[in-house]
């Protein structure tokens, strides 16, 4: 940092370091930022450590707005704006960026701005987050502010952005309750009319933006950036911030980045630390020396140069991106190909806030076996430049950078750095693509990736394949070339003959063993084939069109995805109910106010925008921080625990476990099958052994992982299929029976049998399970828990600690998110706490990370179902015997009502006179699985569709008309459970659905459509 003028930091003069290059002597100690308007100078060491994140540091200062949801840069529920002021390009920009993985070191010289900087609700709020208040954008309201600082990003950037914009901005935000559309709905509001939310909305609709309008932007007055780090008062020098165990280097040359590297070998480098703050948190890593090499010129470069170009390490992902586009829309066709390709992993790679400040050159030299961009680079001839702590350069190919099939492996030297890469322009009828496929299009990992390329030319009997390039990711412990097919394919010509010929070569250069890391072996063999196909066809679309069978042409076409639009339709009728002057009711409507019918925005709405909503961790705590010891093994009995090491660290004050409880140690949402801490056995990994208490978070943490336990491990149980196997079960078998399902199938025509697998979800709520407690006077507990069952929790917690229940109250003002995984669930941590808390006389809190919670809080049952079912020749169902098996986890928990819920359903909506649906409970060594919204009912209807379009396929004919057919009568039926359905009407909704709906002519037309593309599918259901 370089404060403005008089401050005490002078530059010094420069020392020479190895290799003849300047190191230099003079870097500042001090951190020089603004945070909402506000100064900040700050000494490392006593104002901050060096490893401290962004949000780490602002949370200490009261700045609660920016939450903590995953700690990795994943959810974006940590987003806020870092303005700095750009030199190549002449003015601030604006970033949006996760504030969880973002060291406060990289803030020097840059205006952070939080939630609470740009509005609140008694001074007034900003129009993002007036619009989405007013738009119904939050429910839960936990993810809400970093939508809005997404989008104020944007808009500082780009007041009338596009549709498109809007979108691709928010695409490292999740939201887990409230939806995407209304907060889409809220935030195209600052479109131009002719692609914003006005543009698709028709007669009625409310608040449209009009033609001509001015969107809300427009004359916003903001927050200025400050003049003190603008150009002639701030100028970014170099930094040295020194702390107890690691020390920040920014140098601002390529010499004082060598000398640094020559100094310190083993430092890491780092620019946007999206990699090296996952080590940090999950695998512990710890490094004494960082060196951060955002204000390295040289490494930052980003140009085009003679035949291609020339990225330097340290240059953003935004920054290629934006370039990228700018050559693909200026340059010749052909020249751009490889660029294209690069677009589109890039498209795909991370979300915004990661994009911003992540680097191509840690992508490259982190070596990810499952890297979105190394394949392409590898496939389109990049070349990437080294250079020694001596200045001295080579150049090496980047198929030959990665050491092949070794697991983050690579040629660069411990005395090199990366300096950069360059992608060389395309030829005429040379071709190029990258392909990705992730559980899902945005921000998300790969399965499986590839960069594709093929240069052709015109032989005497035709195109001639003179070279390939083929390299994958996600097939091997490296991203690696398909070196036999690419040799294959030279000087072959390009036709279905060759395709098919290079199919049956592919697969000797991706073995994939079938115990390979990551699973899904099939899967993974089955694309890398399919986008080799994709892109051959591809190829010879645009080479040898008169080749392709029309048919073939949809499996050429790239992933696009139209911006999206949603309608709610409703009335708002404001009906109430009310009594005249002698208490007869009267029924309106009324135009009433917040009426039943009316649209009426969350009473917190304001609150979530602003970040002025108040969770669990947000709280002020004067207390300690806890942390689990939880068990690392499956099943295991449990010989010693060891916290000695733990205790030794300063600032830790107790260890605690099922000793320390002096109430009852076991507990259970129905049965008592769960203790608050281990005794002698641990039954499912993450199970509560002990709890650390210390003054920070991070410290607990630390010391809970010094905690020795030493275990004997036994033989767990995972799997519903294990469980059978071993007859393991909680509880006795459930069966409803109604008619003689066994008589009528063992005389029937027609039977089908079958199984269906149904996985488990997580929760994902964005705020983890929390909770604090707080001793009293004479042996009083508060206890503040993010649950959705504050009476279990103070019976609970009372038990656990022997005091009277009516001397623990439990408080819940709101929470993160929860559907179901906080209605049990939430109970051991905050009994736990409470021991914790009873022991101490401090009040203990703990919010769980994001990997402990998943590992511990079980999720949504998996189900296996086994069914045997009856019909008659027109799909008439007559009979059924249905086995449901749920894996319950390791404890009861909810897991029998979860189980009764989905035999309940497992009809759905259809009439089988002859129906016996046996369930039982599985008991596996895996966290106890829970409550989760349908709460068994989906499990069971998922079931009863399974059987019924196994049906509708054995018969050749329509799932729907099965479905139809089998619905229950309007009037007179009963259900196998003996409910009788009065007033049923679901053959009448089925009918307008199917009317209204235009359903046969729909089908008509997908049967078309699907008829005229052999690779690309519709597809068209009614249910």
């Amino acid at each position: 940092m370089a404060p403005p003028a008089g401050a005490p930091e002078g530059a010094g003069a420069p020392a020479t370091g190895k290799g003849g290059f300047v190191a230099v002597s003079s870097a500042s100690s001090r951190l020089y930022f603004f945070v909402n308007g506000k100064e900040y100078n700050l000494t490392p060491g006593k104002d901050f450590m060096p490893e401290t994140t962004l949000l780490t540091w602002l949370r200490a200062k009261g700045l609660t707005g920016t939450k903590l949801g995953c700690g990795e840069g994943g959810c974006g529920a940590c987003t806020l704006s870092a303005s700095s002021y750009d030199e190549m390009q002449d003015k601030v920009v604006h970033r949006a960026v996760n504030a969880c993985i973002t060291p406060v070191c990289a803030m020097d010289g840059h205006h952070v701005v939080t939630v609470e900087g740009i509005g609140s609700v008694k001074k007034g709020m900003h129009p993002v987050q007036q619009e989405l208040s007013d738009r119904h954008g939050s429910q839960c309201g936990f993810c809400t502010p970093g939508f809005v600082m997404s989008m104020y990003s944007l808009l500082r950037n780009n007041a009338t952005p596009s549709a498109a914009e809007v979108e691709h901005s928010i695409d490292g935000n999740l939201c887990r309750c409230t939806g995407y559309r209304p907060i889409l709905d809220a935030f195209k509001t600052f479109c131009p009319a002719s692609e914003g939310e006005g543009a698709n909305k028709g007669k009625g609709c409310c608040k449209s933006v009009k033609e001509g309008e001015v969107p809300p932007y427009a004359s916003v007055p903001e927050i200025a950036f400050p003049t003190q780090l603008l150009p002639g008062a701030f100028k970014s020098a170099a930094l040295r911030l020194e702390g107890d165990g690691c020390t920040w280097h920014r140098p601002t040359d390529l010499a004082g980045c060598l000398a640094l590297k020559a100094s310190h070998p083993q430092a890491k480098i780092v620019v946007g630390n999206s990699e090296l703050e996952i080590e940090r948190k999950f695998r512990n890593s710890t490094w004494e020396q960082l060196i951060c090499t955002t204000h390295v010129p040289e490494l930052n470069t980003l140009k085009t140069v003679s035949g291609g170009l020339t990225i330097g390490a340290s240059t953003t992902l935004t920054r290629i991106m934006h370039t990228l586009e700018d050559l693909v829309a200026n340059q010749p066709v052909h020249t751009t190909q490889a660029y294209k390709a690069l677009l589109a992993q890039l498209k795909w790679f991370a979300g915004t806030p990661i994009r911003n400040v992540a680097a191509i050159g840690g992508n490259v030299a982190n070596a990810s076996p499952i890297s979105d961009l190394n394949p392409v680079l590898m496939a389109c001839k990049a070349i990437f430049t080294l250079v020694k702590v001596d200045g001295t350069t080579r150049d090496i190919a980047a198929k030959e950078f990665f050491k092949e099939r070794m697991y983050r492996q690579t040629h660069l030297a411990p005395d090199e750095l990366m300096l950069s890469i360059f992608v060389p322009e395309t030829r005429p009828m040379e071709y190029a693509n990258g392909f990705k496929a992730s559980r899902r299009r945005d921000d998300d990992i790969a399965i499986v990736t590839c960069g594709m390329r093929m240069a052709l030319e015109k032989g005497p009997s035709g195109i001639v394949i003179t070279d390939a390039g083929l390299a994958f990711g996600g097939m091997a412990a490296s991203s690696v070339n398909a070196r036999k097919t690419e040799a294959f394919l030279a000087g072959k010509p390009l036709s279905h003959d060759t395709l098919k010929a290079a199919l049956e070569v592919l697969p000797d250069d991706l073995p994939l063993d079938a115990t390979a890391p990551g699973g899904m072996i099939e899967y993974r063999r089955t694309m890398s084939a399919s986008f080799f196909f994709k892109f051959f066809l591809s190829v010879m679309k645009e080479a040898t069109p008169e080749l392709m069978d029309p048919a073939d042409i949809s499996a050429t076409l790239d992933y696009k995805r139209p911006v999206s639009e949603g309608l709610q339709h409703y009335k708002e009728t404001g009906t109430k109910i009310i009594t005249d002057p002698s208490g007869q009711a009267i029924t309106g409507p009324f135009d009433v106010e917040n009426g039943v019918g009316k649209a009426t925005k969350h009473m917190a709405g304001d609150l979530h925008v602003t970040g002025e909503a108040m969770y669990l961790d947000d709280m002020p705590n004067t207390g300690y921080y806890g942390a689990f010891v939880g068990s690392s093994k499956s099943r295991a009995r449990i010989l010693s625990v060891d916290p000695a090491p733990a205790l030794a660290l300063e600032g830790v004050h107790g260890y605690f476990d099922h000793k320390d409880v002096e109430g009852k140690n076991a507990w259970g949402a129905i049965i008592f099958d769960e203790e608050v801490f281990a005794t002698t056995d641990v039954y499912t990994t993450g199970q509560p052994i002990g709890m650390i208490v210390a003054d920070s978070h991070a410290l607990a943490r630390k010391a809970a992982a010094l905690v020795n336990v030493e275990y004997e491990v036994m033989d767990a149980i995972l799997t519903i299929e294990d469980a059978i196997k071993a007859d393991s079960y909680i509880g006795e078998a459930a069966v409803i029976q109604n008619g003689d399902a066994a008589g009528v199938l063992a005389s029937a025509k027609n039977v089908i049998e079958g199984e269906l697998r149904i996985g488990g979800q997580e929760h994902f709520y964005l705020e983890t399970q929390a909770s604090m407690v707080v001793p009293g006077e004479n042996d009083e507990f508060t206890v503040y828990s993010s649950t959705q069952n504050p009476t279990k929790t103070s019976n609970f917690v009372a038990a656990a600690i022997g005091v009277p229940k009516n001397k623990v109250v439990c408080k819940v003002k709101r929470m993160g998110g929860a559907f179901g995984g906080k209605e049990t669930r939430s109970v051991f941590v905050s009994m736990s706490l409470a021991v914790a808390a009873q022991k101490t006389g401090k009040s203990v809190r703990l919010m769980l990370d994001r990997d402990t919670d998943m590992c511990t809080a079980g999720q949504r049952h998996p189900f296996l179902l086994k069914y045997k079912v009856a019909y008659d020749d027109d799909g008439l169902l007559l009979a059924a015997d249905l086995c449901l098996f749920s894996n319950g986890g390791f404890s009861m928990d909810l897991s029998r009502p979860v189980l009764d819920r989905a035999m309940f359903h497992v009809d759905n909506a259809y009439s089988i006179p002859n129906l016996r649906v046996t369930g039982r409970v599985c008991r596996t060594n895996l966290p106890s699985n829970t409550a989760f919204r349908g709460f068994g009912g989906p499990q069971g209807i998922v079931s009863a569709e399974m059987y019924v379009e196994h049906v509708a396929r054995a018969l050749g004919k329509p799932a729907e008309e099965i479905r139809e057919k089998n619905l229950y009568a309007s009037r007179g039926a009963v259900t196998h459970y003996r409910q009788e359905l009065v007033d049923c009407h679901l053959r009448e909704m089925w009918a307008e659905v199917k009317k209204t709906s235009d359903f046969a002519t729909r089908r008509v037309a997908v049967d078309a459509f699907n008829s005229a593309n052999r690779w690309k599918k519709r597809g068209l259901a009614m249910m």
